[in-house]
């Protein structure tokens, strides 16, 4: 058998004839048959492409389509081994779309990046493969078939969850993002081995012959699989709502304890009756460092009112390189440094996160980020103005 077509004593013999050759009863498929119209016309599914790589493989190449289920198969990934994170975001959307839907988009490329330089990588030595033959494909098709070749770890994540949240228990389990350097190694090498696995046919591009009655059952399988890690996700994020849930407008502010540089302790909940601004921020983070100056200006022009800032690093054992980075930057307001216990409580993920309180004691705004800082004086004045 042969891609596209057969050659016999010299002559080219398309692929339909060659099919007449296989015997009446043959249960298969030809791969040749891929240079016809209808094969072409759209991606093939990620359930086709476990199955049959190759056959998968020739049709990405032609065509160049499937990014949107490769960014799928990632997604899919990110959800079963941050079910909590993905619902704490999608929750916060509900309250503000830009700043929590960014910053969930900005946390999925951060947990992709690294397979999308393995895509990259993989794609670039199986574009040289391809230059070499009389099958060549574009680099970009490359890529995107490389990134096809990530469908049977997520597939095996996905039969994790469904076990881990089933109730079998395991550090092992592959949508555990294990505490132990030793575990994450070896999950790392698993999934590098059931990539490299799928991108070794496709870099061969080893023609075979695939059982048509297999194709269905194995794709119910697999999507069974993956509907069933999906609702037993869905059942732990509601069982863990209040890990999941982050802090929103009209929350109470919870109890926590911050240090000055001297060691002297404070709990924020003692400025009842002012309205606070909490800064939770670092000395290395780009956009703690462009918000200085903004926020330098709201604690000049609100500091006779009632209001206060509360700015909270969390590098404690960096006192003096703080203490003179507030001096760099001539900042005029208090820094307070964070052992542990408010990131905590307040559930920061990102930096810099900013949550303002009003003299109740009740959160008005969270702000993730730098998104949404425009509006932040506007919201501070509004607040004290009422608390006067």
């Amino acid at each position: 058998m042969y891609l596209g077509s057969q050659r016999l004593q010299g002559q080219e013999v398309p692929a339909e004839m060659a099919q007449r050759h296989l015997p009446a009863n043959s249960d298969t498929i030809i791969l040749g048959s891929m240079n016809s119209p209808k094969s072409l016309k759209k991606s093939p599914l990620p359930t086709k492409f476990l199955i049959s790589p190759v056959e998968s493989a020739r049709i990405i190449g032609l065509t160049g389509q499937g990014i949107g289920w490769v960014v799928l198969l990632w997604a899919l990934d990110y959800i079963f081994q941050s079910p909590l994170t993905v619902s704490r975001w999608l929750l916060r959307a509900s309250e503000s779309p830009v700043s929590g839907l960014t910053t969930l988009w900005s946390f999925f490329v951060k947990a992709s990046l690294l397979k999308a330089c393995v895509a990259a990588g993989l794609g670039t030595l199986l574009y040289y493969r391809k230059r070499r033959s009389d099958d060549s494909w574009e680099l970009w098709n490359c890529i995107i078939v490389s990134g096809y070749c990530f469908a049977p770890y997520t597939l095996l994540v996905a039969l994790s969850a469904c076990l881990g949240h089933a109730g079998f228990d395991s550090p092992w389990l592959l949508h555990h993002r294990g505490a132990s350097a030793t575990l994450s190694d070896v999950q790392s090498v698993i999934a590098a081995c059931v990539v490299l696995i799928y991108w070794a046919l496709c870099f061969r591009g080893v023609p075979l012959l695939t059982a048509k009655r297999i194709h269905r059952p194995m794709a119910s399988v697999v999507v069974l699989i993956i509907a069933g890690s999906l609702a037993l996700t869905g059942q732990f994020i509601s069982d863990n709502a209040e890990r999941a849930r982050p802090l929103m407008q009209g929350d109470s502010l919870p109890d926590f304890l911050i240090y000055d540089a001297s060691g002297t302790k404070r709990m924020p909940n003692e400025s009842k009756g002012r309205v606070i601004l909490i800064d939770i921020w670092a000395t290395w983070c780009g956009p703690c460092v462009a918000a200085m100056p903004q926020l330098e200006k709201i604690h000049r022009k609100f500091s006779n009112d009632s209001f206060e800032l509360l700015s909270i690093n969390v590098e404690p054992s960096k006192i003096k390189e703080v203490i003179q980075f507030k001096q760099d930057h001539n900042l005029s307001f208090p820094i307070f440094f964070d052992r542990g216990q408010a990131r905590r409580r307040l559930m920061v993920s990102l930096y810099p996160t900013l949550i303002l309180v009003d003299e109740n004691g009740k959160i008005q705004s969270v702000y993730n980020g730098t998104l949404g800082l425009s509006a932040l004086e506007a919201d501070i004045e509004s607040l004290v103005t009422k608390a006067r």
